[in-house]
């Protein structure tokens, strides 16, 4: 009886534990990351930088974050000799706003913007390039200094940036 027991615990585990894998998987998938098999590497080259107010090293930030991204959430691999994929990528803009006028006519909040325009290159397939701008941004206390906060705001700004990046790219949403 304790025999019997011991066993149904043991296919119990093992019951669960399939039930964890394919519940993780479907997660996984549901990302619906779609690449098609002929495409095997990328390079996001250099990026450049067109808004004069950006903090200097804010594009290899970028890179950085983008590459690792990819890297990390596809099965690509990083190539800057002929990359089946190329992500051109330029930082366009680095605004700070004052927004939001409040009963004394004096702002109640600051905001930065962040856009970056993408040109995408299939190098196998043209018809699935695309050139598209990104934008996002974040507010920030009237009175609060950017440079005490910039760091924050800009990792925030960069992890969405990413991610739309990412999925126009490799989702079929």
């Amino acid at each position: 009886m304790a025999f019997n027991i011991e066993r149904s615990l043991v296919i119990m585990k093992h019951t669960l534990l399939l039930f964890i894998i394919l519940s993780l998987q479907s997660c996984y998938s549901f990302k619906g990351i779609t690449i098609p098999a002929e495409l095997e590497t990328y390079n996001v080259p250099f990026i450049e930088m067109t808004s004069p107010d950006a903090p200097p090293s804010i594009n290899t930030d970028l890179q950085d974050k983008l590459i690792l991204k990819i890297n990390q959430e596809s099965r690509l691999t990083f190539n800057e000799v002929n990359p089946d994929i190329i992500m051109k990528t330029t930082l366009t803009g680095y605004i700070v706003e004052s927004v939001g006028a409040n009963a004394d006519n004096s702002v109640d909040a600051n905001l930065l913007k962040i856009s970056v325009k993408v040109e995408y290159t299939d190098t196998k397939n043209d018809e699935n390039s695309w050139n598209k701008n990104f934008t996002n941004n974040r507010q920030f206390p009237t009175g609060t200094s950017l440079l005490s906060v910039q760091d924050r705001l800009v990792e925030e700004i960069f992890e969405d940036i990413v991610e739309d990046i990412f999925n126009q790219a490799f989702t079929n949403w």
